[in-house]
């Protein structure tokens, strides 16, 4: 698999990495057992299909990566900040709302962990890419501040 796979197409390639991932899951216990054994038999019947000489005891499993943010994707995090910012009365730095927001859930607030951490960078990411839709970026030196755009979202 990967760099030593030379002369097989992209399509197995794609295929064998799908197989790994799924024997991931399957050896982590993360997901439905019954579902992802009938998933590595129609992978294995398709790429035997694409390429009859796979020996499928050379594909090592994948195991599932491990989220350090407590599951929260950026966009979970974005809504929530947005929400705050309607209400707030002044601009807030991303720090200042990852620990509203997080106070609000009646999390721990701990600006040290990575937790936070990561939050905060989605966050300014995330704003960043809104900027001048209907976020504005207020200072020209971190940390920003940030602040909706009232024609649009007020």
């Amino acid at each position: 698999m990967g760099h030593k796979a030379v002369g097989v197409p992209v399509l197995v390639k794609t295929l064998r990495r799908t197989y790994a991932r799924k024997l991931g899951m399957l050896h982590a216990k993360a997901g439905d057992q019954a579902q992802l054994t009938a998933d590595l038999e129609h992978l294995a019947a398709v790429i035997l299909m694409f390429w009859p000489a796979q020996d499928f005891t050379e594909i090592k499993p994948v195991r599932p990566h491990a989220s350090h943010k407590g599951g929260q994707t950026g966009a979970v995090w974005l809504t929530a900040a947005l929400d705050l910012l309607r209400t707030a009365e002044e601009p807030l730095t991303a720090q200042e709302i990852v620990t509203r927001i997080m106070a609000a859930r009646g999390e721990t607030v701990n600006a040290d962990s990575r937790a936070f951490v990561s939050a905060e960078c989605s966050l300014i990411a995330a704003l960043g890419r809104r900027r001048g839709a209907y976020v504005i970026r207020i200072g020209r030196h971190r940390p920003f501040r940030w602040a909706l755009l009232r024609s649009r979202c007020g």
